[in-house]
């Protein structure tokens, strides 16, 4: 585990976490301008996502740090149409609020690019700050458009300013999060998915990182499912109106089975293979936390 990790919960907004977003890419795989629609079971939600870039696991890593970092109150600022700080009115404009969603408060927080790279157990050398500012521009360029359940909302997933030292490495960084996400953090009445990030960084594959963060979705504390492997590998690769090669199908299947395996190994999960081929399906348990720390959550 990352024994730097300050902020080790992240909650996210249980409609958006769902939808297809992130997943695992090769090196230079990286696909631009993607539409994606995800839907409600009950027909009531949709919500239409505009990747500028397509986002990986390691971007998912870095908005879920994000995220954490807005929960202690101290950290995490409230914005709202009523802030009078310059820097807060210029990142509230820049996620570019329509509709219903305008009314609605927002969350920034600030923190440096040493703060980051330290936070996801990264090194601090140059590759690594490009890499951040990068993938700090890859999350501000996502759009989204929100239908819940007949009220339409535009808006960003966040925003993001930053200044440079003479070295032009990333110094102070000011972000602030859409206001659908920042309700989850916030605690209003419609849950949210708890994501615990000290997990999370015991985990070396990026399809065991991807695979976590849909069952923490999908499965809460103290219960027990059965899911459909090439039903979680769709979810895992966001697979959306894609069809895919039977050697991919199966690939995908093994890559899922490994993840279960290093799942597995975490202190507040079980997760077993039942089955094989088409039929082979994972049976999750996820523990109740007694942990003091997280007791507020």
């Amino acid at each position: 585990m990352n024994k730097n990790i300050k902020y080790p919960s992240a909650k996210s907004h249980r409609f958006l976490h769902a939808a297809p977003q992130f997943r695992p890419i090769r090196r230079g795989a990286r696909r631009k301008g993607i539409e994606r629609e995800y839907t409600s079971k009950d027909g009531l939600k949709k919500l239409t996502i505009y990747l500028f870039y397509e986002l990986d696991i390691a971007d998912q890593d870095l908005l879920l740090c994000l995220i954490g970092m807005l929960l202690p109150e101290e950290k995490g600022k409230i914005v709202n149409g009523e802030s009078k700080k310059e820097s807060s009115i210029k990142l509230r404009d820049d996620l570019e609020l329509k509709g219903s969603v305008l009314s609605m408060n927002a969350l920034k927080a600030e923190t440096t690019g040493y703060e980051l790279l330290t936070e996801l157990n990264k090194g601090t050398g140059k590759a690594n700050y490009l890499w951040l500012e990068k993938a700090l521009r890859r999350l501000a360029l996502v759009q989204f458009e929100f239908n819940n359940n007949g009220a339409v909302s535009f808006f960003k997933l966040l925003s993001v300013s930053f200044l440079k030292n003479d070295k032009n490495v990333l110094e102070k960084i000011e972000y602030c999060i859409n206001p659908y996400s920042a309700s989850a953090v916030l605690g209003d009445s419609n849950g949210y998915v708890l994501q615990h990030r000290g997990e999370r960084s015991q985990l070396k594959k990026e399809e065991a990182r991807a695979l976590h963060s849909v069952l923490c979705g999908l499965v809460d504390m103290g219960a027990e499912c059965v899911f459909n492997v090439d039903m979680l590998a769709d979810k895992v690769y966001s697979r959306y109106d894609e069809e895919i090669t039977a050697d991919t199908l199966r690939r995908r299947r093994k890559n899922i089975i490994s993840a279960c395996s290093e799942i597995n190994l975490l202190s507040y999960w079980l997760c077993s293979v039942i089955g094989s081929g088409v039929n082979a399906a994972l049976k999750i348990k996820r523990k109740r936390r007694k942990d003091k720390k997280l007791s507020r959550l």
